[in-house]
């Protein structure tokens, strides 16, 4: 009976401990749940103050811009990138905002004080921006140095480089601002466009083959601003004109 007594007592001992581990095992598992949400809630936490800093960020640069402009009427629509093109023929965005929203074709797209595209195609709630880059788009600007006024046009080559065309008064230097020349009555003057990246001493034939870059990544953007700009008299003439 002593013998059976003492294996109950150590059995019972051994169930003990077995069920204390368990628990504890339970517990260290909870434990780590809880700290994997943790870690979870931190990283979502991190990204949102990221988001929001770049989103100041943006709307204060393109701010500082329009203190300088006249007195034009002129709002802003934030967006949102949903999808990019993926051809590496073609760079545009999507954003989720369009028609209803007074977004209409030829509507810039900045980013801060830099544009990085116009409205190509819209939807009542959504529309396509063709960035700088693609070899469709088209933009007058104006070297802000010399004031001379010229073509920027788009590559769609992987190095992202824009080509400055039509440029024949003064020679551009590396390192020279190109901006919007304020042609276009959509378009306010004095956006920056890039910065000139390779400028011959001497012209091709006739004009001087320019490169700028973009200031602005345009592969990794979430956000834009779009500019509701419009003059509408301008606009009007500019009709009249062209039938």
């Amino acid at each position: 009976m002593r013998i059976l007594s003492g294996a109950t007592a150590s059995a019972q001992a051994l169930f003990s401990r077995l069920a204390s581990l368990w628990r504890a095992t339970e517990e260290v598992e909870r434990l780590r749940e809880e700290n994997r949400a943790l870690r979870e809630a931190m990283a979502f936490a991190a990204a949102e103050a990221h988001d929001a800093t770049v989103r100041l960020h943006n709307l204060r640069g393109f701010e500082e811009f329009r203190q300088g402009l006249p007195a034009h009427p002129l709002q802003i629509v934030p967006a949102t990138v949903v999808a990019a093109d993926p051809s590496p023929w073609r760079h545009s965005l999507i954003v989720d905002k369009g028609s209803a929203h007074g977004l209409r074709p030829g509507t810039p797209a900045v980013w801060g004080s830099s544009i990085i595209g116009r409205v190509a195609a819209v939807q009542p709630r959504a529309a396509t921006i063709r960035l700088l880059t693609d070899s469709l788009a088209g933009l007058k600007v104006r070297v802000a140095r010399t004031g001379d006024v010229g073509v920027l046009r788009g590559t769609s080559d992987r190095d992202g480089l824009l080509q400055l065309k039509w440029l024949y008064l003064h020679p551009v230097a590396t390192g020279d601002l190109v901006v919007t020349s304020g042609m276009d009555p959509t378009v306010p003057a004095g956006l920056v466009a890039g910065r000139v990246v390779q400028a011959p001493a001497a012209k091709d034939h006739l004009f001087y083959d320019v490169k700028v870059r973009p200031l602005i990544d345009l592969n990794r953007l979430s956000e834009v601003l779009l500019v509701l700009y419009r003059l509408p008299d301008a606009e009007r003439l500019l009709e009249e004109q062209a039938r």
